[in-house]
């Protein structure tokens, strides 16, 4: 089986904006099939409140700029604040999960960031 140079991006329509945003970009983990992303940091303004969803879109990096989708998912910063968490990675005319996203620790912070990992 191929190996993939995934990356994510999480994507909101954040408060006052007209259409999707990318509020955070990943490193790229090359020929990895089960990445393991550096924590990040998202502020909860920006993806609408920890009620309002949100997608993660996993992609396999192309160094020409044709990054293929591995898949995406849709959640809440209240899902990821439970604990673990996973989703199914669904892609666009597939009807199998292409895998899962999984967030194992939550950090919520007074100024209303989160950090993930």
């Amino acid at each position: 089986m191929a190996k993939s140079d995934p990356f994510l991006r999480v994507i909101s329509t954040p408060p006052g904006a007209t259409s999707l945003v990318t509020i955070y970009r990943s490193e790229v983990i090359k020929d990895n099939l089960s990445p393991n992303w550096k924590p990040f940091s998202i502020n909860a303004v920006d993806v609408g409140g920890f009620d309002a969803p949100f997608t993660v879109e996993v992609y396999d990096f192309d160094s020409d700029g044709g990054h293929d989708i591995i898949g995406s998912t849709t959640c809440t910063l209240r899902d990821w604040t439970f604990g673990w968490w996973a989703g199914a990675l669904q892609a666009s005319g597939k009807s199998s999960s292409q895998g899962s996203l999984n967030i194992d620790n939550v950090q919520v912070r007074s100024s209303s960031r989160l950090s993930y990992k």
